[in-house]
């Protein structure tokens, strides 16, 4: 092989020639080729060294993204605490050919009739619960609604004769239709052969736009000009079924009313109200 062979301008000089001029020009250009193939294959192993270290780190990330991908899809299709529990509500209706309007009441109390049926009078009666009474004593008691088309005495002694234990309060509806006010009053009533306790009062009564002062005389025929009446009645329970002679008026003050579970699920069904 001539030196020539190694420069691109193919320059005639013999390689005897050419060491004797340049010898250590000619080592290194030798030298350099023949090191050269071990300096590539070098190169070449550690670009495929890397490669496959770069692969494997991509390989290993990859499995963790797609661990955490599917761990986050899982956790996606868990159901969130209110869809689980739910808001304890069930929704009640009365057709137009009825009282026409629809109310929220607890799930766990009884309504009759059924909803969607047709009727005068509907009733939402609670399960027992305690009740702290007007005294401040502790008591087994239940709530109940009553929606009709008339007045009603939860005494049973003919029409209502009752008086306001204090000033009515004024709510708001949550989701009134355009037919009915946003506002309304709620009156506290006290019958005459309850507690004697001041302040004390057995039925909460929705009146409408009408405020009632303390001990305003509240008759059957004041309360039905509110079409239809809405109240919610206390009883005291002696006998576990809490009917007839096994229930009694329960006097209840204003704090009970603000603060216990249950008198704050009738507020949250008064003001569910839709009048159609």
């Amino acid at each position: 092989m001539e030196i020539k062979d190694y420069f691109p301008d193919g320059s005639d000089i013999d390689e005897e020639e050419y060491k004797t001029l340049h010898p250590q020009a000619g080592y290194q250009s030798i030298h350099g080729k023949k090191g050269g193939g071990k300096k590539w294959l070098l190169i070449l192993l550690a670009v495929l060294l890397l490669a496959g270290l770069g692969f494997g780190a991509y390989k290993l990330l990859s499995h963790k993204t797609t661990k955490a991908s599917t761990k986050g899809n899982q956790s996606q299709n868990i159901p969130k605490p209110s869809e689980v529990t739910g808001n304890g509500l069930t929704t009640y209706t009365a057709p137009t050919d009825g009282l026409g309007l629809s109310f929220d009441y607890p799930s766990s109390w009884v309504v009759t009739p059924t909803s969607g049926q047709p009727g005068t009078t509907i009733t939402a009666t609670s399960l027992l619960v305690s009740l702290t009474d007007a005294t401040g004593s502790k008591a087994t008691g239940k709530v109940v609604v009553t929606v009709s088309a008339s007045a009603t005495n939860p005494t049973g002694k003919g029409p209502v004769a009752a008086k306001a234990a204090q000033d009515s309060v004024q709510y708001a509806y949550t989701a009134p239709t355009p037919i009915q006010h946003q506002y309304y009053y709620v009156s506290f009533l006290h019958f005459p052969n309850a507690a004697a306790t001041v302040g004390a009062f057995e039925e909460v009564a929705i009146t409408g736009i009408n405020l009632m002062p303390k001990d305003t005389a509240i008759t059957s025929d004041l309360l039905g000009s509110v079409n239809p009446v809405i109240s919610a009645v206390f009883y005291k329970c002696s006998t576990q079924d809490c009917t007839g002679t096994g229930q009694s008026l329960l006097s209840i003050s204003n704090s009970t009313w603000q603060s216990n579970a249950t008198m704050q699920a009738v507020q949250k069904l008064f003001e569910s109200f839709k009048f159609n």
